[in-house]
């Protein structure tokens, strides 16, 4: 089983065509749970929740995802997979065999932004692994620990805390870096699939 976790931040503009996406090119048995604006429903969406973390603007995206995950970690099997999911993200292609292959070699997969001054933590933009090693290593969105971007400035963002995790685990972590090859879409950005 596949979990998705996905928050949809003050508009439903991107829930359809995320739904779709998600139908069209993930085979594997799925259920979705998504952080959405108050009041919206979709049948689509396993679990459709109104969260709201008391907690500033910068890490509300990330306590949304730590809520889901908690959601996921009460009912799934250490080996059901555990996908995080932009509300404007979605894929373009096939992903099933491309996760599983992945999987197989590296305890997490995510798109790493070095396009973005040279941040170099796991985004949720796509990122996925077991539900077993995310609670193994009591994974955490929330920005905290810190890298030098391009510019030498120490900064952090949302999978600060779980970039920390994975360098003091000495973790293989497969990155999903920008291409020109069209598979996965988050902002009209393309991100290669390899």
């Amino acid at each position: 089983m596949i979990y998705i976790c996905t928050v949809h931040f003050q508009t439903k503009k991107w829930i359809k065509r995320q739904i779709y996406f998600i139908e069209k090119n993930l085979k594997m048995s799925y259920r979705i749970l998504s952080c959405v604006p108050t009041g919206y429903i979709n049948k689509a969406f396993y679990v459709a929740s109104n969260y709201e973390p008391n907690s500033k603007i910068s890490f509300n995206h990330a306590d949304k995802l730590n809520y889901l995950a908690r959601i996921v970690s009460l009912e799934a099997n250490p080996e059901d997979i555990i996908i995080f999911l932009d509300g404007d993200a979605f894929p373009i292609a096939p992903i099933d065999d491309y996760i599983l292959e992945k999987l197989s070699t590296h305890k997490l997969i995510a798109v790493q932004r070095l396009e973005n001054d040279g941040d170099m933590q796991p985004h949720p933009s796509f990122s996925a692994t077991t539900v077993g090693f995310w609670n193994e290593i009591n994974g955490d969105w929330n920005p905290g620990f810190t890298w030098k971007d391009k510019y030498n400035n120490d900064v952090t963002d949302t999978g600060g805390n779980l970039l920390e995790k994975l360098v003091e685990g000495q973790i293989d972590w497969h990155p999903m870096i920008r291409t020109n090859k069209k598979i996965f879409i988050r902002y009209g950005l393309a991100f290669t699939i390899t």
